[in-house]
């Protein structure tokens, strides 16, 4: 028996894990570069980060798309590029705050979706009607900007050369840090 609720449960946890197989091997299916996806069990199932390789531009999109045509249960999906770690959480929020542009990175569907269970932020109507919407956080750069006008990623690992990394390291206790 579970009492399901507030995550991390084991319902949220087993459910979160077959889900991103299940929606990899679905976006495999239509031919999708999809890197890999997550369905954080913070998220209740309702939440996925998906990865992918960015070859054609409105690639987010068309992940929404086959989201909602396959009836899923995941109506919030975060659309990464393959440079993201989708498990990593830390990164996913760091390219969501600094990728998604607050009106061109976020698609709400134009259809209704029909849903099976319960969403607890549905009104009575959409409840009653079984019906409810979704969005796409669209993490991506656009595919129609130059390579020169995409900034670079900012870390201690891509920032600097192997040499300076390794000498940082190898003297990290030198420099007084533990």
């Amino acid at each position: 028996m579970s009492c399901m609720g507030v995550p991390v449960d084991d319902s949220a946890t087993v459910k979160s894990m077959d889900l991103g197989v299940f929606f990899k091997k679905i976006l495999q299916r239509h031919k999708m570069p999809v890197t890999d996806v997550y369905i954080p069990p913070e998220g209740a199932t309702f939440l996925a980060v998906v990865g992918v390789k960015l070859i054609y531009s409105n690639i987010a999109s068309q992940v929404g798309r086959i989201f909602s045509a396959n009836m899923a249960a995941t109506y919030k999906i975060i659309v990464v590029s393959d440079d993201v770690d989708v498990f990593n959480m830390k990164e996913v929020m760091h390219v969501f705050a600094t990728k998604c542009h607050p009106s061109r990175g976020v698609k709400i569907s134009d259809t209704e979706i029909d849903f099976m269970g319960l969403i607890p932020y549905t009104n009575p109507a959409e409840t009653r009607l079984r019906k409810t919407a979704s969005v796409v956080f669209d993490c991506t750069w656009p595919g129609e900007w130059p390579q020169e006008i995409i900034p670079r990623k900012m870390s201690f690992d891509q920032a600097y050369p192997k040499e300076v990394q390794e000498k940082v390291v190898r003297s990290w206790q030198d420099y007084g840090y533990k």
